[in-house]
């Protein structure tokens, strides 16, 4: 989900997205990402030292939010989303009465 002046969030992306970068350890994976090209989940759980269902369900959980980009199926490979949020203040009041 790349954002740019022309497209608009909805409450629910904005939300989404919120929430998972108010996670520690989905940031460690974003941090991860921006410093690797393309890695699986296997690599990311052997050098982050998570459990291969938590680096699974977590790069699951940013694919979603539009902050990881899903490469490959087989094996589960990602690579850094590119993303830029821009909400300017005069759009709040709509954001919130929005859905």
């Amino acid at each position: 989900m790349s954002t740019t002046e022309h497209a608009t969030l909805s409450r629910k992306q904005l939300q989404a997205i919120g929430e998972q970068l108010a996670n520690d350890r989905k940031l460690e994976i974003l941090t991860y990402a921006a410093t690797h090209e393309q890695f699986t989940v296997t690599e990311l759980k052997a050098e982050l030292d998570f459990p291969h269902s938590t680096a699974h369900a977590y790069c699951r959980d940013l694919h979603r939010a539009g902050l990881l980009e899903r490469l490959h199926h087989q094996p589960a490979t990602y690579a850094s989303g590119d993303f830029t949020i821009h909400l300017p203040s005069a759009r709040l009041p709509s954001a919130s009465q929005e859905e």
